[in-house]
């Protein structure tokens, strides 16, 4: 199968906070690190990543809630600034 698009991905980490989700429940490493999309449609770029809270969501650990949420704000302050150049 060809693919005629060009699709990136960018991991990101942030070690303390990873160390902290995996002390609570070693198979969330299954799901990290955390990844961004980047490609382009119709002539503009696109910036996509998985709910860091709904992705910790799926393993069951209320305790990483809040961990997680930090994670997404993050990853979304980072897109945000990449958004406006």
């Amino acid at each position: 199968m060809e693919c005629s698009r060009q699709v990136r991905i960018v991991e990101m980490c942030q070690p303390t906070i990873a160390k902290g989700i995996v002390e609570l429940e070693p198979t969330i490493s299954s799901a990290m690190p955390c990844r961004v999309s980047v490609y382009e449609q119709d002539g503009k770029t696109i910036l996509c990543t998985l709910a860091a809270s709904a992705m910790l969501g799926m393993f069951g650990v209320p305790e990483a809630a809040e961990l997680a949420q930090e994670v997404e704000d993050t990853i979304t302050r980072i897109m945000e600034r990449a958004k406006r150049g």
